[in-house]
């Protein structure tokens, strides 16, 4: 199931409206209708989260979709790959179980989309001359 799929049918099993389930994450509700409809990817992580919350859903079952993409790319996968296989490496050779590779992941995907959040939020402007 895509994204857009998840979050209407999550969204009327809770008896939300488009607009009310916006007002609850803090967006309009064009944005919510533009997420059902495809047309746009959550950019931004605490959204991601909010919905979750808000659909009473655990944010992995946003995230272990296949075709959900939250604007990140090859290379930031990549990146994120490298170092939960670094982590794994910290534990003297010894092996981690899927679910606790499963946790870091998570908590290193999160980690990583609050940095870049405050990075856009902080980060360096763009001088117009």
């Amino acid at each position: 199931m895509e994204f857009k799929d998840i979050l209407k049918t999550e969204r009327e099993r809770c008896g939300y409206t488009q607009k009310q389930l916006a007002e609850m994450i803090g967006v309009t509700d064009r944005t919510i209708q533009n997420y059902e409809r495809g047309r746009a990817n959550v950019a931004r992580f605490e959204h991601l989260q909010a919905l979750s919350e808000a659909l009473g859903i655990d944010l992995s079952e946003f995230s272990e979709n296949k075709k959900f993409q939250m604007t990140k790319s090859q290379k930031d996968e990549r990146e994120i790959t490298k170092l939960v296989n670094q982590m794994t490496a910290l534990f003297a050779g010894g092996e981690l179980s899927d679910d606790d590779k499963e946790a870091a992941v998570r908590a290193v995907t999160k980690a990583y989309w609050e940095s870049k959040e405050l990075n856009r939020k902080y980060g360096k402007k763009k001088s117009r001359a």
